[in-house]
């Protein structure tokens, strides 16, 4: 079922590319600066995964602490993210290279900041490691494996975590989110796999966050934003305020749903379909009859 879903939204991907490569002919979109790297799926280990995370931190010059707002920081370095309601509990992403571009599609039903963040640092991962891979039902853990590891690394670098995490205790972790902006639970396994805590340890945490029933919704879920793209909206935006494009213009040219295209480029709705008129129903009451 879940490759049913996936089809369903890489087929949204598809679009997207549509849209921008359609905005593309008229307005200049940051060009795709993502570093290459030799990723072998079937044979390399969480080492080279962890290499490939720094590589790409000092690739894009984000030192070695918070990355703040990734969404940003991925879009300017030309990858298209749109962001909608999947309508699968299990998905909370799908990533794809399209005509030499990635696109990310995460997931409009996820509300907790730290979550969202951790899945678009997952994608990122697919893009950087997986963009020649052909997933299928037998290696899907695999790579799913692969890129959970690149997010831990890429959001929690080695070192800093090392500096900054010296104990398991709940009230500590929260303040490590509070800076990182990461979920507990995924720090909590990043010093796991890290060996700064023991299985033990990360067991009896996790025991304990059940315990205070904050395993699915954490402290601090709500000071966190999810990500917000910008730059398929900011782009048709420009073509329409500047008058560079009719909504007709665009209809005619993209081949979509008004309202489609509305969604993928996360425009607010009846931007573009100004056909469609709202009703609103009043009571006969309301005029004397």
């Amino acid at each position: 079922m879940e490759f049913v879903h996936r089809r369903r939204i890489s087929r949204r991907i598809q679009w997207a590319s549509d849209i921008l490569h359609y905005v593309e002919a008229f307005v200049e979109l940051p060009p795709v600066n993502v570093i290459q790297n030799s990723f072998d799926a079937e044979h390399d280990g969480f080492e080279k995964i962890e290499a490939i995370a720094s590589e790409l931190r000092a690739f894009w010059k984000l030192g070695a602490g918070p990355v703040g707002d990734l969404a940003t920081i991925l879009e300017s370095n030309g990858i298209a993210i749109v962001r909608e309601p999947v309508g699968c509990a299990d998905m909370d992403g799908v990533s794809a290279w399209v005509g030499g571009r990635p696109y990310i599609l995460l997931s409009g039903e996820i509300e907790s900041g730290p979550r969202d963040l951790f899945n678009l640092a997952h994608e990122l991962g697919h893009v950087v490691l997986h963009a020649g891979v052909d997933v299928s039902s037998e290696n899907l853990k695999m790579v799913e494996r692969q890129a959970n590891r690149f997010a831990s690394a890429f959001l929690l670098p080695e070192n800093s975590m090392r500096r900054e995490v010296f104990g398991v205790s709940v009230d500590h972790l929260i303040s490590v989110k509070r800076r990182w902006g990461v979920a507990i639970s995924a720090i909590a396994y990043r010093c796991k796999d890290l060996g700064i805590v023991s299985q033990d340890q990360h067991e009896r945490l996790m025991r304990k966050m059940n315990a205070l029933g904050i395993r699915k919704r954490e402290p601090l879920d709500e000071d966190f934003p999810v990500s917000r793209p910008s730059m398929l909206r900011q782009a048709v935006e420009m073509l329409v305020d500047h008058g560079v494009q009719s909504r007709n213009q665009i209809e005619s040219a993209i081949g979509l749903n008004l309202r489609d295209v509305e969604r993928l480029a996360g425009l607010a709705p009846g931007y573009l379909d100004t056909r469609v008129v709202r009703l609103n129903l009043r009571s006969d009451y309301d005029s004397g009859i």
